[in-house]
C-alpha cells in the first residue's frame, strides 16, 4: 500500500469532517463487521474456497477492511509502516506459541479433532498441513517448516511497502 492510497484515504475523511467521529472502539467494530462481510462471500462455498468467480466482491470487501485499518491506525497515532515487527523478534515468539499448540494437539484428543475439522474446512493446501502438522516432530523441526511457509508471506508483504517492521512486547 502507497502512501498516496493511505492519504487519499484520509483526505476522503477529512474532506466529510468524519474524523470526530471515529474512536478506537467503533473503527474496530467497524473492521470486524467489514471482516465478517470479507468472510460471507465464502460463506457456503463447499469445494470452492478461492472463488474465483467473485474476485470483484472479495476486492470490495478487502478494500472496506483496509479503509478502516487505515483509519484506525490513524486514529490511534500508528505508522502503517511500523505496525508490522522485525522478523527476528517476531519469528521466534510466533514458533514457541504454534509449537505449544503443536504439542497440545498431538497430546489432547479433543484438540487435536477440533484442530481436523478446522484443518478440513480452512487448510486449503494439504502440502503445507503434511509439512507443518505430521505426528512427532521436534521443535528445531517445526521452526524450520514454519519459517519456510512465513518467511515468504513476510517477504512479500515488505516489498509492497511495509519496510518497518517492529515488535512491541
Amino acid at each position: 500500500m502507497t502512501k498516496e492510497t493511505i492519504e487519499q484515504v484520509l483526505k476522503f475523511r477529512d474532506e466529510r469532517n468524519w474524523k470526530q467521529f471515529h474512536n478506537p472502539k467503533d473503527l474496530a467494530i467497524s473492521i470486524s463487521l467489514e471482516a465478517a462481510e470479507l468472510l460471507e462471500v465464502f460463506q457456503w462455498s463447499a469445494g470452492d474456497v478461492w472463488c474465483e468467480e467473485k474476485k470483484d466482491k472479495v476486492r470490495e470487501e478487502l478494500a472496506d477492511v483496509l479503509n478502516y485499518c487505515i483509519l484506525m491506525a490513524d486514529t490511534c497515532g500508528l505508522n502503517m509502516d511500523e505496525i508490522f515487527p522485525d522478523w527476528n523478534s517476531y519469528f521466534p515468539m510466533l514458533c514457541k506459541s504454534e509449537y505449544l499448540s503443536y504439542e497440545m494437539m498431538w497430546k489432547y484428543p479433543q484438540i487435536h479433532e477440533a484442530f481436523e475439522k478446522c484443518a478440513r474446512e480452512h487448510l486449503n493446501d494439504q502440502e503445507i498441513r503434511y509439512k507443518l502438522y505430521q505426528q512427532g516432530l521436534l521443535e528445531r523441526e517445526f521452526s524450520g517448516r514454519l519459517e519456510e511457509v512465513i518467511l515468504p508471506v513476510y517477504k512479500s508483504a515488505k516489498s509492497l511497502g511495509f519496510s518497518n517492521w517492529k515488535l512491541k512486547v
